[in-house]
């Protein structure tokens, strides 16, 4: 899995700072959102307008088993992909986007609906 974005704005953004996130929970499950600012993103990166960045999010860890992939396939589990982006405008005002989407079984993403997500300032 690999997550692209881009400044949609006209100006550039600095000290951008990305956090994303797949986890798989049982279909009851929500993950946290937004999840924690990235800790290892150091000074962060230059965000230019229409430029696209892209990174390989985070993973929770769990193997996907055979097991998991049934849950998946039955609908008894989801894979989430959440993501944190902050950032500092040309005015030096911080910003923060929050996102959030379900993994669909034909591999496309769909927005889920947990409170604080998809959110911009």
């Amino acid at each position: 899995m690999f997550v692209n974005w881009a400044n949609s704005g006209k100006s550039p953004a600095f000290h951008a700072k990305a956090n994303f996130e797949a986890t798989v929970l049982p279909l009851s499950g929500k993950p946290t959102v937004p999840p924690p600012p990235c800790d290892r993103c150091g000074e962060g990166d230059i965000m230019l307008p229409n430029v696209p960045i892209g990174r390989t999010p985070h993973v929770d860890g769990v193997m996907l088993t055979q097991s998991i992939l049934n849950d998946i396939i039955a609908g008894r589990a989801l894979i989430w992909l959440t993501g944190r982006i902050d950032y500092v405008d040309g005015a030096s005002v911080a910003h923060k986007t929050f996102v959030c989407y379900n993994f669909e079984a034909d591999g496309s993403f769909i927005n889920c609906s947990v409170p604080g997500s998809n959110y911009a300032d």
